[in-house]
């Protein structure tokens, strides 16, 4: 697990915190480019079930 040494949190980390301020304003429009970029499947599951939902 490679970890930040200035955050302390991992890329995986990183990408849930960056989902969770994108959707904190609940914006009208939001574009995921790189979305599809996790590399755990049960993440991007979970991202996309939540896009989905949106």
């Amino acid at each position: 697990m490679k970890v930040d040494a200035g955050s302390g949190l991992t890329r995986g980390w990183k990408q849930y915190v960056a989902c969770d301020r994108a959707l904190a304003t609940r914006p009208r429009l939001l574009i995921a480019d790189e979305h599809m970029s996790m590399p755990d499947l049960r993440t991007r599951a979970s991202v996309l079930r939540l896009l989905n939902g949106m």
